[in-house]
């Protein structure tokens, strides 16, 4: 993983576990909504693993949060989602 990568890597990871937490959802549902496994899932909240961007989108639409959120680095929850 390049270094940019596991910037990235770092961020998705943080922000699928704070926005995941924040709803209440178990790993296993966010994965199985995902079609991953649990454990593909809590290596990505470790920033082991990027996910994909079909999966990015899907998770950012599944927990309400803008899927720019990946560039600034934070939840922004006054902002509407649009995919």
């Amino acid at each position: 993983m390049t270094p940019q990568e596991a910037q990235s890597a770092k961020k998705s990871g943080r922000l699928m576990r704070a926005s995941r937490k924040n709803l209440g959802l178990t790993q296993q549902a966010v994965a199985d909504r995902l079609g991953i496994t649990q454990g593909a899932l809590s290596k990505v909240e470790h920033a082991m693993f990027l996910p994909s961007a079909p999966q990015w989108f899907d998770f950012c639409e599944m927990v309400g949060i803008s899927p720019d959120c990946l560039t600034l680095g934070y939840i922004e929850r006054s902002r509407p989602v649009v995919l």
